[in-house]
C-alpha cells in the first residue's frame, strides 16, 4: 500500500494517526495529534514511539511489550500513558496495524489512538474508533 495513501486517509481521521517504521519509529503523524497531544507533527517525527510511552514507570511492562508485539507483525491494540506537549499524562487506547509498504520490502505500522476517559476502559470500547479502526483494517488487507 502506498505510503502517501496513508496519509491522505490519516488527514481526514479525527484521531492521532501515525506511520511507524519496522523498528517503531515515528515517519508521520497527522495533525489530530496537535489537538490530543499539543505537539506539531514535526517534532515526533524521527523520535521512537517507545520513548513516547516510556513516562509512566507502571506503563514499562506494556512498553516492553509493544516492542515485542511491533516484531510480532499482527494487528494488535493496547493501553498506554500518553503525555501532552504540558507535561500532563493521560490514558491513551492504541491500535497497530502492520502494512507492506510498496516502497520498501519492509512492513510498516499504522498506529492510531484516542483519550481513553478511565485507564480502564477498552481501546476499542469507542464506536466512532471502532468503524475507523476496522476500516483501516480492511483498506490495508484489501490493498495491501
Amino acid at each position: 500500500m502506498p505510503f502517501r495513501q496513508i496519509q491522505i486517509l490519516a488527514s481526514a481521521i479525527p484521531y492521532t494517526v501515525g506511520i511507524l517504521d519496522p523498528s517503531g519509529t515515528i515517519e508521520y503523524v497527522n495533525s489530530a495529534v496537535v489537538e490530543q497531544y499539543g505537539f506539531e507533527p514535526e517534532e515526533l517525527i524521527g523520535k521512537s514511539a517507545r520513548e513516547c510511552y516510556e513516562i509512566n514507570p507502571d506503563d514499562a511492562g506494556r512498553v516492553e511489550e509493544m516492542g515485542y508485539r511491533l516484531a510480532d507483525i499482527r494487528p494488535f491494540e493496547m493501553r498506554l500513558t500518553g503525555q501532552g506537549r504540558d507535561g500532563g499524562a493521560f490514558p491513551v487506547g492504541v491500535a497497530f496495524i502492520p502494512f507492506q509498504s510498496s516502497q520498501t520490502s519492509s512492513h510498516r505500522y499504522i498506529c492510531l489512538q484516542r483519550k481513553l476517559d478511565n485507564p480502564g476502559d477498552e481501546v476499542l470500547a469507542h464506536p466512532e474508533f471502532r468503524e475507523i479502526y476496522a476500516g483501516l483494517l480492511r483498506i490495508v488487507c484489501n490493498l495491501g
